[in-house]
């Protein structure tokens, strides 16, 4: 039996019926799009296992990959939430005649690429020094981060662009699904990007130095052309101080995994389930905070220091979804490690680990969304620039000690 099925019957107010289409259309919608992501976040934990002698031969490597996944999700992932919030408005239009905002999306976009692939390098190499560890050069990490993100992110524009446009068309609101999804091709391309451009790397070490200063150069015009006009510039402006405060994080996470790594090397398949929980804390709080700002600029919705009723009903849907996302979760990762030869905890075990470290995520991740975009809606900012990114950001810390330490109290 459906949502709608349960209030069938009922008599019910415009608004009570609104609401229940929307909490219904939260969770089919909102489930295929999580369980999408889910499953390429699998295979990015996959991928992760193919590459496991390059991360050991090139240090500060593994540093480096926790961050640039989180950077491709906070991009494209705030570009999905924004492309949404336009189309919803009218501003945009699903077939982008609209030219002019088109093109300063693209040009924010390959700016944040550019300006954060390289700073992400530097945060990578400098953690490194300041907990003592070896690394490989900062023109390597340099040449690896950018061209690495520059490779991503052409699919993951394309892609976010796609996806808006097209639930849109076909009567899907594209806050539900574009986050999600764009997250799951972000982990998806991220990783084989990174390692692509690794061998590339190693073969032209004595060029890295040289290529670094070009790319410092094309930065700075980059950055130039987008302070030029007025969408680009607020989006460029409004978002590097953020998304670089969420890379320090995301790069701090990687140094998380690395103090815990006996925990997770006893069973294997957590390395499956380590990606998951970063993106999917972050995901469940990205589709709050996209149809917030959706419901904001359509002017249905004043965020309020205590949270509405019609908000509310946005947290127990997802609640709701998130018993039933991370139990399949566990289920998927227990079968898919035992075909690949991973070690796991046994399938009660680990799906209880999925379960109740999902249920501490969905929650965080909840608070954080609403009260990011209150502060956002009352200090001037555009929720769609920051919040997202503050999100996936803090999961990424938090959906990995919520993971392990569920893992030291179960096993």
């Amino acid at each position: 039996m459906g949502v709608r099925d349960i209030f069938r019957g009922i008599k019910k107010r415009p608004f009570e019926l609104a609401f229940v289409s929307s909490f219904s259309d939260l969770i089919t919608q909102g489930f295929v799009a999580l369980f999408i992501c889910a499953l390429a976040d699998i295979i990015a934990g996959i991928s992760l296992g193919v590459i496991e002698d390059y991360l050991k031969i090139l240090p500060g490597l593994l540093v480096l990959i926790p961050g640039a996944i989180a950077m491709r999700g906070n991009i494209y992932a705030s570009l999905g939430a924004r492309m949404g919030s336009y189309l919803h408005t009218g501003e945009l239009s699903p077939d982008l005649r609209e030219r002019d905002i088109f093109n300063q999306f693209l040009l924010a976009s390959f700016t944040q690429t550019l300006v954060l692939s390289t700073l992400l390098a530097f945060l990578a190499k400098g953690v490194m020094i300041l907990f003592g560890m070896p690394s490989i050069s900062l023109w390597c990490l340099i040449f690896i981060s950018v061209c690495g993100g520059v490779l991503a992110g052409i699919f993951l524009f394309v892609a976010t662009i796609l996806i808006s446009t097209t639930s849109f068309k076909k009567g899907w609101d594209p806050d539900n699904v574009t986050t999600p999804l764009i997250t799951a091709i972000g982990d998806i391309t991220t990783v084989p990007s990174i390692f692509l451009v690794t061998l590339i790397a190693m073969n032209i070490s004595h060029l890295l130095d040289t290529f670094s200063f070009m790319f410092f150069a094309i930065c700075g015009l980059s950055l130039l052309a987008s302070v030029k006009f007025s969408l680009s510039r607020n989006i460029v402006l409004q978002t590097l101080p953020i998304f670089l405060g969420c890379a320090l994080l995301s790069t701090f996470s990687g140094v998380v995994l690395e103090k815990n790594i006996e925990h997770l090397i006893a069973f294997s398949v957590m390395f499956l389930v380590v990606p998951v929980f970063n993106e999917e804390g972050g995901n469940f709080g990205s589709i709050l905070a996209a149809r917030l700002s959706s419901s904001v600029r359509m002017g249905l919705l004043k965020p309020k220091s205590i949270p509405e009723k019609e908000t509310i009903g946005m947290f127990s849907a997802l609640l709701l979804l998130s018993l039933i996302v991370f139990p399949l979760i566990g289920i998927l990762a227990h079968v898919i490690g035992v075909i690949i030869g991973f070690e796991s905890p046994g399938l009660l075990r680990l799906t209880l680990v999925c379960l109740g470290a999902g249920i501490i995520i969905t929650v965080m991740s909840n608070i954080i969304a609403y009260y990011t975009t209150y502060l956002s809606v009352i200090k001037g900012l555009d929720p769609d620039n920051v919040v997202i990114p503050i999100i996936t950001a803090c999961m990424d810390i938090l959906g990995t000690l919520s993971l392990v330490g569920m893992l030291i109290l179960v096993i």
